[in-house]
């Protein structure tokens, strides 16, 4: 195998965004996999969201836009929530942005 220095690849090793995570306390745990903040500086940010749990996000600045396949735009609204997911999907977070959030288990979502 040969070894290919990463400045090669034209992968940025920089993170245009920061994310804070934080575990629920012993009596949430069942309902709640993490609380999370997410900021980033960046005018536009093109990312994926990966398929995971359910989320509620609170957007106390920005906003974003997942992109599905199907070619439908949802654009996040100050309160945000969003069903488990079945597959990755691009999200545009226009920026700056500040996101507070939470990531449900499906026992969680089932109680939301």
């Amino acid at each position: 195998m040969v070894a290919i220095p990463i400045d090669q690849l034209g992968i940025s090793t920089s993170i245009p965004f920061e994310i804070n995570l934080t575990p629920p306390p012993a009596e949430l745990a069942d309902l709640v996999n993490t609380y999370f903040v997410i900021r980033t500086d960046a005018e536009e940010l093109l990312e994926m969201m990966p398929a995971y749990s359910a989320q509620v996000m609170v957007y106390a600045a920005g906003h974003s836009l997942l992109l599905p396949e199907s070619g439908a735009v949802y654009r996040s609204q100050t309160v945000t929530c969003t069903a488990p997911l079945m597959s990755a999907v691009p999200i545009e977070v226009a920026g700056p942005a500040l996101i507070i959030g939470v990531s449900l288990t499906p026992l969680g979502w089932q109680c939301l």
